[in-house]
């Protein structure tokens, strides 16, 4: 009979008489629970918006993946496998930063939700050092990138859709493919997109 093992995507662990560190231990799979969220939010409210933000969070993912090979950094005491960056923080500071990067652009202001997004994401990433998972650099490394990232990507995603440049210019070019593209996807997949609506009046 072959070998059995576990699988190490929920296995958390924590401080048996410590109610801070079991209340950290679920505050830690809160990523899980966002990417429910978004399949949820994309399903039922065919949202265009969301559906980028979920891309952007996979492609997050990508890039901390990558990023662990090449630094080849280890954990600090649990788990296997390598930590730098750390992908729970990198994975809550994109989620935050996309969120406030809509709002502001949005709404011209940062609402609650937003606040209440960062301080999640705060949590999510304080959990990972309390739970001794990774090193203090380790988690603000990983939110910095995953903050940096949402910047780059959410500049690249929706703001470039509503820029007025040259057509023949390489970045017209560049605009002018994502704008077409997200066209295709919006009606493809009958989402709704706001953001384009409001650019189109």
């Amino acid at each position: 009979m072959a070998a059995l093992t576990h699988l190490d995507l929920t296995y958390v662990q924590y401080t048996l008489d410590s109610h801070v560190s079991f209340l950290l231990a679920h505050v830690t799979l809160l990523p899980f629970v966002t990417l429910s969220a978004y399949a949820a939010l994309v399903y039922f409210n065919r949202d265009a918006v969301i559906l980028n933000a979920f891309a952007g969070q996979l492609a997050n993912e990508g890039l901390n993946l990558v990023l662990k090979r090449l630094f080849r950094i280890r954990r600090q005491t649990i788990g296997n496998g390598y930590g730098m960056p750390s992908s729970h923080a990198q994975f809550a500071a994109y989620t935050a930063t996309f969120i406030l990067l809509h709002q502001y652009t949005r709404l011209g202001r940062v609402d609650l939700q937003a606040w209440c997004a960062c301080a999640v994401a705060l949590l999510v990433a304080y959990s990972r050092h309390h739970l001794s998972y990774h090193t203090t650099n380790q988690i603000i490394v990983g939110w910095a990138i995953g903050a940096l990232f949402a910047v780059f990507y959410f500049n690249l995603t929706e703001v470039s859709c509503g820029l007025r440049v040259r057509r023949k210019s390489l970045l017209g070019k560049l605009c002018g493919m994502l704008r077409h593209t997200r066209l295709f996807i919006v009606h493809t997949l009958s989402l709704n997109d706001p953001t384009l609506s409001i650019r189109r009046s």
